[in-house]
């Protein structure tokens, strides 16, 4: 066999128009591509499944509007609102864990562990102590939360990138002061209060719908293209922040403008669903695995946190139906034993 006649293979298609060029890696278009189609299936399942179950007919009907009222309003008041939600509540959070990982070069840095879902829990809980009524619909205010819990993250670890370790046990310990705050709250206020605040924190998306979603869901359509922008800056932070810079990258606004859509996505999901542990955690790990690239992966993680959370309230609703548990439960279970066998398998080198 002649080496000299083989040619290397393409690795992506790349894609140019004017000044913008754009390479699509071929594995990362069909990861994505399996994963839309996975998204997809779990959509229709999820308006099939439940203690009324209805056939992939009478689900196409109903989206037509040509069913009866009563499928309906199964299907158009409940089930399709809720499947959404908790696809657009996963997916920031899986963006948002993706370029967290990203600036801080650490795989376990996410929301849940460098204190941003706390200082959300921390937001709400202040606006349920002090409303006048202990049942507040209204949770969007959690997205200044998150905003609090970073800013003192920043202003701690001043650093991010080559000191992404320091950052993380920074993290760690913001999280643990908001969570005693929260807790002295909960210990001192009213039952009503403290079960209000439990539903939200625990993590549901019981009575969430369009309302909650469609936020989150414009949000994500400013958050993506930011995000994708950032992307090949990001990625050069991957050798070392002195070439970054001499390709020409301004360091410190790229890592502003990063956390500052870390965070926003962060805000959108936990304003939806309530604080899913592990899911952004975990979101961009399985993407990095499944693409065998090292390089943050934007539409891969955000694509792949959409799933995991559609996936885990489907299987909160029928693991134990008719009870029905809550996803944040179902996120800490296999979130819990995905860090573990992240712990204990043996890492592979990215290609």
């Amino acid at each position: 066999m002649n080496i000299s006649n083989l040619k290397p293979v393409p690795a992506g298609r790349v894609i140019r128009g004017g000044s913008f060029s754009w390479v699509l890696p071929y594995r990362a278009g069909l990861v994505s591509l399996v994963l839309i189609s996975i998204t997809l299936v779990l959509f229709i399942y999820a308006l099939m499944a439940g203690e009324t179950s209805l056939n992939p007919v009478q689900v196409f009907k109903s989206l037509t509007g040509s069913a009866d009222w009563a499928t309906n309003l199964l299907v158009g008041e409940v089930r399709l609102p809720r499947a959404v939600a908790a696809w657009s509540a996963g997916a920031a959070l899986g963006l948002s864990g993706a370029m967290l990982q990203a600036i801080t070069r650490n795989r376990l840095a996410s929301p849940d562990i460098l204190g941003v879902n706390d200082g959300a829990t921390f937001m709400v809980m202040i606006m349920v102590m002090f409303a006048a009524s202990p049942v507040v619909g209204e949770w969007r205010i959690s997205c200044g939360g998150a905003l609090l819990a970073f800013s003192i993250l920043m202003l701690l670890s001043r650093n991010v990138g080559s000191h992404g370790h320091r950052m993380l046990v920074i993290g760690i310990g913001v999280s643990q002061l908001f969570r005693s705050v929260n807790e002295l709250m909960l210990s001192r206020g009213h039952i009503q209060h403290a079960t209000a605040v439990y539903v939200w924190s625990i993590g549901s998306f019981v009575g969430r719908g369009f309302e909650h979603a469609l936020p989150a869901m414009f949000g994500l359509l400013i958050c993506v293209p930011w995000a994708l922008s950032l992307q090949r800056h990001i990625n050069l932070f991957s050798f070392d922040e002195t070439i970054a810079s001499g390709c020409g990258v301004s360091v410190k606004s790229v890592k502003l403008q990063t956390i500052f859509v870390a965070v926003l996505s962060a805000g959108l999901g936990l304003s939806v669903g309530g604080p899913l542990a592990f899911l952004a955690l975990a979101a961009p790990i399985a993407v990095s695995r499944l693409v065998r690239s090292s390089k943050v992966a934007v539409v891969g993680s955000l694509l792949t946190g959409g799933l995991l959370a559609l996936g885990g309230d489907l299987a909160g609703r029928m693991l134990l139906a008719p009870i029905e548990l809550p996803v944040g439960v179902v996120c800490r279970i296999f979130g819990g034993l995905f860090l573990l066998l992240l712990l204990v398998l043996p890492k592979r080198n990215a290609g």
